[in-house]
Protein backbone atom coordinates (compact mmCIF):
# COMPACT_ATOMS: atom_id res chain seq x y z
CA UNK A 1 0.00 0.00 0.00
CA UNK A 2 2.80 2.44 0.86
CA UNK A 3 4.39 1.79 -2.56
CA UNK A 4 1.16 2.65 -4.37
CA UNK A 5 0.69 5.82 -2.32
CA UNK A 6 4.31 6.84 -2.87
CA UNK A 7 4.02 6.36 -6.64
CA UNK A 8 0.77 8.35 -6.61
CA UNK A 9 2.50 11.13 -4.69
CA UNK A 10 5.31 11.38 -7.25
CA UNK A 11 2.84 11.30 -10.15
CA UNK A 12 0.78 14.04 -8.49
CA UNK A 13 3.89 16.25 -8.34
CA UNK A 14 4.62 15.60 -12.02
CA UNK A 15 1.05 16.49 -12.98
CA UNK A 16 1.20 19.59 -10.80
CA UNK A 17 4.49 20.60 -12.43
CA UNK A 18 2.84 20.52 -15.89
CA UNK A 19 -0.82 21.42 -15.44
CA UNK A 20 -0.03 23.59 -12.45
CA UNK A 21 2.44 25.64 -14.48
CA UNK A 22 -0.28 26.68 -16.93
CA UNK A 23 -2.69 27.37 -14.08
CA UNK A 24 -0.16 29.47 -12.20
CA UNK A 25 0.71 31.52 -15.26
CA UNK A 26 -2.99 32.21 -15.83
CA UNK A 27 -3.33 33.24 -12.20
CA UNK A 28 -0.41 35.64 -12.53
CA UNK A 29 -1.96 37.08 -15.69
CA UNK A 30 -5.18 37.63 -13.73
CA UNK A 31 -3.16 39.44 -11.06
CA UNK A 32 -1.68 41.69 -13.74
CA UNK A 33 -5.17 42.50 -14.96
CA UNK A 34 -6.70 42.98 -11.49
CA UNK A 35 -4.09 43.68 -8.76
CA UNK A 36 -6.69 42.92 -6.08
CA UNK A 37 -6.29 39.25 -7.05
CA UNK A 38 -2.73 39.21 -5.65
CA UNK A 39 -3.76 38.53 -2.03
CA UNK A 40 -6.14 35.83 -3.27
CA UNK A 41 -3.21 34.31 -5.18
CA UNK A 42 -1.14 34.21 -1.98
CA UNK A 43 -3.94 32.60 0.03
CA UNK A 44 -4.46 29.96 -2.61
CA UNK A 45 -0.80 28.93 -2.56
CA UNK A 46 -0.73 28.89 1.21
CA UNK A 47 -3.63 26.41 1.27
CA UNK A 48 -2.10 24.28 -1.50
CA UNK A 49 1.23 24.15 0.33
CA UNK A 50 -0.23 22.89 3.58
CA UNK A 51 -2.50 20.37 1.82
CA UNK A 52 0.50 18.99 -0.07
CA UNK A 53 2.55 18.70 3.13
CA UNK A 54 -0.28 16.94 4.99
CA UNK A 55 -0.79 14.43 2.17
CA UNK A 56 2.95 13.72 2.04
CA UNK A 57 2.99 13.20 5.80
CA UNK A 58 0.14 10.70 5.57
CA UNK A 59 2.05 8.76 2.91
CA UNK A 60 5.09 8.80 5.19
CA UNK A 61 3.01 7.37 8.02
CA UNK A 62 1.68 4.63 5.71
CA UNK A 63 5.28 3.57 5.08
CA UNK A 64 5.88 3.13 8.80
CA UNK A 65 7.96 6.29 9.11
CA UNK A 66 7.56 9.12 11.59
CA UNK A 67 8.12 12.86 11.51
CA UNK A 68 11.48 12.26 13.14
CA UNK A 69 12.44 9.98 10.26
CA UNK A 70 11.92 12.77 7.74
CA UNK A 71 14.01 15.25 9.69
CA UNK A 72 11.54 17.14 11.88
CA UNK A 73 13.74 16.76 14.93
CA UNK A 74 17.29 17.54 15.97
CA UNK A 75 20.45 16.81 13.97
CA UNK A 76 20.84 13.24 12.77
CA UNK A 77 17.12 12.53 12.77
CA UNK A 78 16.41 12.79 9.05
CA UNK A 79 16.51 10.33 6.15
CA UNK A 80 20.27 10.19 6.67
CA UNK A 81 22.19 10.52 9.91
CA UNK A 82 24.13 13.48 8.57
CA UNK A 83 27.84 14.09 8.77
CA UNK A 84 29.86 14.08 11.99
CA UNK A 85 29.10 17.36 13.74
CA UNK A 86 26.60 17.86 10.91
CA UNK A 87 24.22 19.84 13.08
CA UNK A 88 26.79 22.52 13.82
CA UNK A 89 28.07 22.55 10.26
CA UNK A 90 24.53 22.70 8.88
CA UNK A 91 23.53 25.69 10.98
CA UNK A 92 26.82 27.44 10.25
CA UNK A 93 26.38 26.90 6.51
CA UNK A 94 22.75 28.05 6.69
CA UNK A 95 23.81 31.24 8.48
CA UNK A 96 26.45 32.04 5.87
CA UNK A 97 24.04 31.35 3.01
CA UNK A 98 21.29 33.48 4.56
CA UNK A 99 23.75 36.35 5.06
CA UNK A 100 25.05 36.14 1.49
CA UNK A 101 21.50 35.94 0.12
CA UNK A 102 20.51 39.01 2.13
CA UNK A 103 23.50 40.97 0.83
CA UNK A 104 22.61 39.94 -2.71
CA UNK A 105 19.00 41.06 -2.21
CA UNK A 106 20.08 44.48 -0.93
CA UNK A 107 22.43 44.91 -3.88
CA UNK A 108 19.68 43.93 -6.30
CA UNK A 109 17.36 46.42 -4.63
CA UNK A 110 19.91 49.22 -5.01
CA UNK A 111 20.59 48.41 -8.64
CA UNK A 112 16.88 48.32 -9.49
CA UNK A 113 16.31 51.60 -7.64
CA UNK A 114 19.05 53.00 -9.88
CA UNK A 115 17.10 51.91 -12.96
CA UNK A 116 18.78 48.59 -13.79
CA UNK A 117 16.36 46.02 -15.23
CA UNK A 118 16.59 42.34 -14.23
CA UNK A 119 14.82 40.24 -16.92
CA UNK A 120 14.08 37.37 -14.55
CA UNK A 121 12.48 39.79 -12.10
CA UNK A 122 10.18 41.08 -14.82
CA UNK A 123 8.74 37.58 -15.30
CA UNK A 124 7.57 37.35 -11.68
CA UNK A 125 6.76 41.03 -11.14
CA UNK A 126 3.06 40.20 -10.66
CA UNK A 127 4.00 37.99 -7.71
CA UNK A 128 5.66 40.81 -5.74
CA UNK A 129 3.49 42.61 -3.13
CA UNK A 130 2.75 46.32 -3.38
CA UNK A 131 0.62 47.17 -0.35
CA UNK A 132 1.01 46.52 3.39
CA UNK A 133 -1.74 43.90 3.34
CA UNK A 134 -0.11 42.11 0.43
CA UNK A 135 3.24 42.14 2.22
CA UNK A 136 1.69 40.37 5.22
CA UNK A 137 0.23 37.76 2.87
CA UNK A 138 3.60 37.42 1.13
CA UNK A 139 5.34 36.90 4.49
CA UNK A 140 2.82 34.17 5.36
CA UNK A 141 3.43 32.59 1.96
CA UNK A 142 7.20 32.66 2.53
CA UNK A 143 6.88 30.89 5.87
CA UNK A 144 4.43 28.36 4.41
CA UNK A 145 6.69 27.58 1.47
CA UNK A 146 9.75 27.25 3.70
CA UNK A 147 8.05 24.75 6.00
CA UNK A 148 5.79 22.77 3.66
CA UNK A 149 8.14 22.46 0.68
CA UNK A 150 11.00 21.25 2.87
CA UNK A 151 8.73 18.69 4.53
CA UNK A 152 7.55 17.53 1.11
CA UNK A 153 10.72 17.57 -1.02
CA UNK A 154 13.68 17.25 1.35
CA UNK A 155 11.81 15.26 3.99
CA UNK A 156 9.09 13.00 2.61
CA UNK A 157 10.37 12.40 -0.92
CA UNK A 158 13.94 11.59 0.12
CA UNK A 159 12.75 9.34 2.97
CA UNK A 160 10.25 7.55 0.72
CA UNK A 161 12.85 7.19 -2.02
CA UNK A 162 15.23 5.48 0.39
CA UNK A 163 12.69 3.39 2.34
CA UNK A 164 9.99 2.53 -0.22
CA UNK A 165 11.77 2.73 -3.58
CA UNK A 166 15.06 1.44 -2.12
CA UNK A 167 17.09 4.11 -3.90
CA UNK A 168 20.56 5.13 -2.76
CA UNK A 169 20.67 8.46 -0.99
CA UNK A 170 22.14 10.41 -3.96
CA UNK A 171 19.44 9.08 -6.30
CA UNK A 172 16.61 9.86 -3.86
CA UNK A 173 18.00 13.36 -3.30
CA UNK A 174 18.36 13.91 -7.06
CA UNK A 175 14.76 12.80 -7.67
CA UNK A 176 13.42 15.25 -5.08
CA UNK A 177 15.60 18.02 -6.52
CA UNK A 178 14.34 17.48 -10.07
CA UNK A 179 10.72 17.54 -8.90
CA UNK A 180 11.36 20.66 -6.83
CA UNK A 181 12.84 22.49 -9.82
CA UNK A 182 10.00 21.33 -12.07
CA UNK A 183 7.45 22.83 -9.66
CA UNK A 184 8.87 26.27 -10.51
CA UNK A 185 8.47 25.91 -14.28
CA UNK A 186 6.02 28.83 -14.28
CA UNK A 187 9.05 31.12 -13.78
CA UNK A 188 10.56 30.06 -17.09
CA UNK A 189 13.79 28.23 -17.89
CA UNK A 190 15.99 30.53 -15.85
CA UNK A 191 13.59 30.24 -12.92
CA UNK A 192 13.86 26.44 -13.06
CA UNK A 193 17.65 26.66 -13.05
CA UNK A 194 17.65 29.12 -10.13
CA UNK A 195 15.22 26.95 -8.18
CA UNK A 196 17.32 23.89 -8.92
CA UNK A 197 20.46 25.62 -7.61
CA UNK A 198 18.78 26.88 -4.44
CA UNK A 199 17.11 23.48 -3.98
CA UNK A 200 20.55 21.87 -4.20
CA UNK A 201 21.70 24.07 -1.31
CA UNK A 202 18.63 23.02 0.71
CA UNK A 203 19.40 19.37 -0.05
CA UNK A 204 23.03 19.71 1.01
CA UNK A 205 21.99 21.35 4.28
CA UNK A 206 19.52 18.53 4.98
CA UNK A 207 21.95 15.72 4.19
CA UNK A 208 24.76 17.46 6.05
CA UNK A 209 22.84 18.11 9.26
CA UNK A 210 20.41 15.18 9.15
CA UNK A 211 17.61 17.66 9.92
CA UNK A 212 15.15 19.81 7.97
CA UNK A 213 15.41 22.83 10.23
CA UNK A 214 18.50 24.53 8.70
CA UNK A 215 16.97 24.20 5.23
CA UNK A 216 13.60 25.47 6.49
CA UNK A 217 15.20 28.59 7.98
CA UNK A 218 17.18 29.30 4.84
CA UNK A 219 14.17 28.65 2.59
CA UNK A 220 12.03 31.11 4.55
CA UNK A 221 14.79 33.74 4.45
CA UNK A 222 15.30 33.36 0.69
CA UNK A 223 11.58 33.80 0.00
CA UNK A 224 11.30 36.77 2.36
CA UNK A 225 14.23 38.50 0.67
CA UNK A 226 12.78 37.77 -2.78
CA UNK A 227 9.28 39.02 -1.98
CA UNK A 228 9.86 41.82 0.51
CA UNK A 229 13.32 43.29 -0.15
CA UNK A 230 13.80 43.29 -3.92
CA UNK A 231 11.27 45.55 -5.69
CA UNK A 232 8.97 44.26 -8.40
CA UNK A 233 10.21 46.60 -11.09
CA UNK A 234 13.16 48.86 -11.74
CA UNK A 235 12.72 52.53 -11.00
CA UNK A 236 12.58 54.32 -14.36
CA UNK A 237 15.42 56.71 -14.95
CA UNK A 238 14.58 60.34 -15.76
CA UNK A 239 15.10 61.23 -19.43
CA UNK A 240 18.46 62.68 -20.28
CA UNK A 241 18.01 66.39 -21.07
CA UNK A 242 20.93 67.85 -23.06
CA UNK A 243 22.56 70.81 -21.41
CA UNK A 244 21.90 74.11 -23.11
CA UNK A 245 24.84 76.48 -23.52
CA UNK A 246 24.65 79.50 -21.27
CA UNK A 247 23.47 82.62 -23.07
CA UNK A 248 25.41 85.74 -22.11
CA UNK A 249 23.29 88.88 -22.60
CA UNK A 250 24.84 91.43 -24.91
CA UNK A 251 25.77 94.85 -23.55
CA UNK A 252 23.14 97.50 -24.47
CA UNK A 253 24.29 100.12 -26.97
CA UNK A 254 25.36 103.49 -25.51
CA UNK A 255 22.60 106.14 -25.54
CA UNK A 256 22.66 108.57 -28.42
CA UNK A 257 22.36 112.37 -28.11
CA UNK A 258 18.73 112.17 -29.20
CA UNK A 259 17.93 109.60 -26.51
CA UNK A 260 19.50 111.82 -23.89
CA UNK A 261 17.36 114.79 -24.97
CA UNK A 262 14.07 112.86 -24.95
CA UNK A 263 14.68 110.97 -21.77
CA UNK A 264 12.23 112.09 -19.03
CA UNK A 265 13.61 113.74 -15.94
CA UNK A 266 12.72 111.83 -12.78
CA UNK A 267 11.87 113.96 -9.74
CA UNK A 268 11.47 112.85 -6.17
CA UNK A 269 7.83 112.59 -5.05
CA UNK A 270 6.52 115.71 -3.28
CA UNK A 271 4.39 115.52 -0.16
CA UNK A 272 0.71 116.03 -0.81
CA UNK A 273 -1.06 119.12 0.60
Amino acid sequence: MSLILSVALVLAVLVDATVGTVRTRRALAAVDAVPANRSRFYRRFIVIGWVRAVLATLVVFSAGLSLTDIGLAGPGSGPTAGAPDGGTLGWLAAGVLVLSTGIGAVRARRSMRAGQIHPQRVKIAALIPRTTGERWHAAALSITAGVTEEIFFRGALIALGITVFHLPVPAAAALSLVLFAAMHAYQGRLGVLNSGFVGLLFTILTLLSGSLFPAIVMHIAVDLFALLVVPAEATPRPPDIPEQPAVVPADPPPPTEKDQQTAPTLRPPAPAG
